[in-house]
């Protein structure tokens, strides 16, 4: 993505991710849910009536309403999506255009020449000029105020302060670009499952109508009647968070994951040797349907972890564990940082959709919509409309 003007993985954004954001996360879960009810709002407006609704789209908007809350904090959210989403697609669209217009030896030019690259970088200085005024004041009061500092719940925060401990001063360009790397990773990822999580309690009699039981419960037993969610309100979606996990295993959005690169020859202990330059994955989407390890592996079955927690390891078999036999999220320290919110992300859609509509299939199409697949990834029919209407009705 770099040769188009894209963002690039950094040091400061890996601490940004791994440590600020999953310590914030639960003061950022009741602004995230009130921009996705108020994004629902606009974009899937109450009917009596039984109506078809494209629903990928507005998932992806609902999405970006709760990231930019968390990407550049609460005075920014409303005008971060529509610049983001133009610099996330500025970038999509020079990628393609670069390959089929020049020789991977001659990608270099492409960002001097290409009028595809020229147009991703008008969107990622549109969008280093919004954050600017508020990283300057940000960062004119840490020269004032020091250690004193009002600290904020957001990326363009976490990241100042990431580059100041090691030393260095953050550019407005340079916060834009660690931000877009978060949203790269997450944006279609965490929408793709919502989308196929939801296509699960469509498809099977009586799942919707039990989630929706759960949410309620939860609301009445948990929050009390409250409408602020808390991890551990969230945590108690158990049927939900089962459908979710059954969800990755069978549908994720790549059939591989962690893909590197080996810098260097190496040899293991049996005598594999890997060649520098090997690019290496887990196959987890053939590792999550091998038979011989996951009972009836070809089945999706929305309750199975459901199942597996009860009275066993709870902890284990949630939607963002990690563990030496699951490989959906990584493992280790190099696990994605970001799971946690996919995982609220993805619940708090879920709540929304479920508490405030009636869907269903059409019923021309009663099978779940299937996927597609290109290289590695598995990309869910987004296209496919539902029937939708007010619950209320």
């Amino acid at each position: 993505m770099s040769k188009v003007g894209g963002p690039r993985i950094t040091e400061e954004i890996q601490t940004s991710s791994r440590l600020d954001l999953n310590r914030h996360l639960n003061k950022l879960i009741e602004p995230m849910r009130a921009l996705c009810f108020e994004a629902a709002e606009t974009e899937l407006p109450a009917s009596p009536d039984w109506t078809s609704v494209v629903l990928y789209p507005k998932i992806l908007t609902l999405f970006a309403a709760m990231s930019a809350r968390v990407m550049v904090g609460p005075g920014l959210c409303i005008a971060w999506p529509a610049i983001a989403m133009k610099y996330i697609n500025r970038v999509l669209a020079a990628q393609g255009a670069i390959r089929n217009r020049y020789h991977p030896m001659l990608y270099w030019m492409a960002y001097y020449l290409s009028p595809e690259v020229a147009l991703v970088n008008e969107a990622r200085r549109e969008a280093a000029e919004l954050v600017r005024p508020v990283l300057e004041a940000r960062q004119a009061e840490y020269a004032n105020r020091g250690a004193e500092t009002e600290k904020h719940d957001d990326f363009i925060q976490w990241v100042m302060d990431a580059y100041r401990t090691n030393g260095k001063k953050v550019t407005p360009d340079e916060t834009v670009q660690n931000i877009f790397i978060v949203m790269f990773a997450s944006m279609h990822g965490t929408s793709f499952v919502a989308l196929q999580a939801l296509f699960a309690l469509l498809s099977e009699p009586d799942a919707l109508s039990e989630v929706r039981d759960e949410v309620n419960r939860v609301l009445r037993d948990e929050l009390k009647g409250s409408s602020i969610w808390t991890r551990h309100a969230l945590g108690e979606l158990k049927t939900m968070d089962s459908f979710m996990k059954e969800t990755l295993r069978m549908k994720p959005f790549q059939e591989a994951t962690v893909q590197r690169v080996a810098m260097v020859p190496y040899t293991f202990k049996d005598g594999l040797r890997i060649p520098s330059g090997t690019v290496m994955s887990f196959l987890n989407l053939r590792y999550n349907t091998d038979g011989s390890r996951v009972p009836e592996a070809d089945t999706f079955d929305g309750k199975r972890w459901l199942r597996r927690r009860a009275g066993f390891d709870t902890s284990k078999f949630q939607f963002a564990s990690t563990s030496e036999d699951m490989f959906d999220w990584g493992g280790g320290l190099h696990a994605c940082p970001g799971r946690f919110m996919a995982e609220i992300t993805i619940k708090l859609i879920l709540i929304c959709l479920i508490t405030k509509y009636d869907m269903k299939l059409v019923e021309s199409e009663n099978d779940r919509p299937s996927e597609s697949r290109r290289f590695m990834d598995l990309t869910p029919d987004t296209s496919v409309p539902i029937m939708i209407k007010d619950l209320q009705a």
